[in-house]
């Protein structure tokens, strides 16, 4: 997970927690995490496990989830949340782009011969 990637979720949790009224010490209590962890969540300055992340969202009534980055922005514009600029926001490749090559066109394996 990038910086800019744990900055924004911590922001959720931060802002999420804010809404409720509650201190970070609150959120400690309710997960028995140390305040100072939990205030490094919000920061983004702690590389969290999902563990993490899931226990302390469903104290605040979030769900962690993956958005397919063809639909992220519509989700952060719903969320009223800026879309990040990082490349991997808007494109993205996998295994399978990288290791696979396309089947050849028809037409294209008998030229081949």
């Amino acid at each position: 997970m990038s910086e800019d990637e744990r900055q924004r979720i911590g922001a959720q949790l931060a802002a999420r927690r804010k809404e409720f009224g509650w201190k970070v010490k609150d959120i400690a209590a309710r997960t028995g995490r140390q305040p100072s962890r939990v205030s490094e969540m919000e920061t983004g300055h702690a590389n969290s496990t999902v563990d993490a992340l899931v226990q302390i969202g469903e104290v605040m009534g979030l769900r962690l989830m993956f958005v397919p980055d063809d639909r992220l922005a519509a989700v952060l514009a719903l969320l009223g949340q800026p879309v990040p600029t990082h490349p991997h926001a808007t494109t993205s490749r996998n295994v399978f782009d990288d290791v696979f090559i396309p089947d050849p066109e028809d037409g294209d394996e008998e030229a081949n011969h």
